[in-house]
């Protein structure tokens, strides 16, 4: 590469860097959405609930409140994998674009493309996080709802299935252990009358 790089190399260089902390933008808002999830609120003046469209359930649903430290420990989790992400990421985009070569341009790139997607697009993202982890919830409750409702109605029907059986099969059994334990008593009965007139 020359002394002077051309000026249409710097502003692809820099375009691919907007680009590319757009895109580290829209993945930290995906694990903000994770974390709505999780129970974190946002300031968010939009609440939204989908409890209606949720598939049916015989008993009361019971929230799961995650622990806090828990909670806490997932989200630092979180953090550290996504920084390890922009690193590799941003070290593979200087390998291919740059020839591994680290420019500042490159780098403010990045950093414009982060901060102009998390004040517009970003801002409309966490606006709307508790729709879309309400949306989320419930897609997820629907896929669950079908995956396991053939192992409910499964179990549903061995049960009917065991409880007819046990009907047919019990009082016969009833039966016959009512008439030992009658016959015992009546034999014991009897031996202590011969007992008692001998």
């Amino acid at each position: 590469m020359p002394l002077t790089t051309p000026l249409t190399v710097l502003l692809r260089l820099l375009v691919w860097g907007v680009l590319l902390g757009a895109g580290f933008g829209a993945a930290y808002d995906m694990l903000r959405i994770t974390r709505v999830l999780m129970g974190v609120r946002y300031s968010t003046r939009v609440t939204f609930s989908l409890a209606r469209a949720m598939p049916p359930r015989r008993t009361a649903a019971r929230p799961h409140h995650m622990g806090r430290s828990l909670r806490n420990g997932i989200i630092h989790i979180e953090d550290f994998l996504f920084f390890l992400l922009v690193g590799a990421g941003t070290a593979v985009f200087l390998s291919a674009v740059n020839h591994g070569r680290v420019r500042w341009l490159a780098l403010a790139g990045i950093f414009a493309g982060f901060a102009l997607y998390r004040l517009t697009a970003g801002r409309l993202v966490i606006a709307c996080s508790s729709a879309i982890a309400a949306v989320l919830h419930l897609v997820l409750a629907w896929l669950l709802w079908l995956l396991t409702r053939p192992f409910c109605l499964l179990n549903r029907g061995l049960r009917r299935l065991g409880r007819a059986v046990w009907h047919a099969l019990w009082p016969p059994i009833y039966t016959r252990l009512a008439m030992r334990r009658c016959l015992r008593r009546l034999d014991r009965a009897f031996r202590q009358g011969k007992e008692g007139s001998a």
